[in-house]
């Protein structure tokens, strides 16, 4: 039978759902985000009153290609990066910037809901093996992955693909947060190293190498807030930054886009810290220096409106003193 609904949203918000069809205990390995996949696709119309000839816009047809690459819709990316070798799954969507795929002929239909069929065949971890075939260590090979995914990431991110951009981002940091968890010279005596002396320790040696992934962590961990920040998440953007400012806390990245974030929660007081603290590292950030003139003005019309209503209520209370006791 049909299982429970899952969230698959990127904000994890409920936006968009599915529902697995398959036994769990069938399913093999997780897709992962740069994996080469095999996936069978079914489109149709979910409208009840629609001819059962005409519900049936695609497929079902196996297509393959590079999970990430943008090759298939924001849907599709973000199904099948959920889902593990083997599972079907049914998903219901009404958002045409999630379900329209030109490669499948699935168009825009104003007020239509469209359901996707999909079943993953395989998945294919080419980059991953290869780095292995050579000898790298697990956190040597996640680094090397990493940086690829990124630059995958940023691809996304000029094509507007914000959503596929930030399950890439996701997917960096779970990957690197295993391996970093696995490797056993991430021990405290590696930590104190990653500090100051980083710099100095080869890139190539177990320290250096951990002390590597750590700080992509971080910089990738910025990456996620910017994307959050793009699809107005502020609560994650926060939750991002104070991330990076935990092991970074000059990090001007991070501090402005969590006063951003924020500027926009309405904690205009605390954004202004943040602006100002960028400020004290880029004293040439013109983005700073006028956010942070924005939120002082906030600031200081709010103080005027305050002493506005205390001085009103003054005046009220007094006059009915007057009238009471007159």
């Amino acid at each position: 039978g049909e299982g429970p609904l899952v969230d698959i949203s990127c904000a994890r918000d409920g936006s968009l759902t599915k529902a697995v069809l398959s036994d769990p205990k069938s399913h093999g390995e997780r897709v992962s985000q740069g994996s080469a996949v095999a996936v069978t696709i079914t489109v149709a119309s979910a409208e009840q009153d629609a001819m059962s000839s005409t519900r049936l816009l695609h497929g079902p047809k196996t297509h393959e290609w590079v999970l990430g690459s943008g090759a298939r819709c924001d849907l599709i990316e973000m199904t099948v990066a959920s889902m593990h070798v083997g599972e079907c799954c049914r998903v219901l969507c009404r958002d045409p910037e999630l379900y329209a795929d030109a490669g499948l002929s699935v168009v825009p239909m104003a007020g239509t809901q469209v359901e996707y069929a999909l079943r993953v065949v395989r998945t294919d971890s080419l980059q991953k093996q290869s780095f292995c075939e050579c000898g790298l260590s697990v956190l040597a090979a996640a680094v090397e992955h990493a940086q690829g995914e990124r630059r995958e990431a940023a691809a996304r991110l000029r094509e507007g693909r914000d959503r596929i951009a930030l399950l890439k981002f996701r997917s960096i940091v779970d990957e690197l947060e295993a391996a970093i968890s696995a490797e056993d010279h991430g021990s405290s005596e590696c930590r104190e190293e990653s500090g100051a002396g980083a710099a100095d320790l080869p890139s190539s040696s177990p320290c250096g190498l951990a002390c590597t992934a750590r700080k992509m962590r971080r910089e990738v961990e910025a990456e996620l807030a910017g994307c959050f920040l793009r699809l107005g998440r502020w609560d994650e953007v926060c939750r991002s930054c104070e991330f990076v400012l935990a092991e970074d806390p000059k990090s001007a990245t991070a501090l402005m886009r969590r006063g951003q974030a924020l500027l926009r929660l309405g904690r205009v007081s605390e954004a202004l810290h943040d602006f100002e603290a960028v400020l004290e590292v880029q004293p040439g950030s013109s983005v700073a220096a006028r956010n942070a003139k924005y939120c002082r003005k906030a600031l200081a019309r709010s103080a005027v409106r305050q002493l506005d209503n205390a001085s009103f209520r003054a005046q009220r209370c007094g006059h009915m003193l007057v009238d009471k006791w007159s």
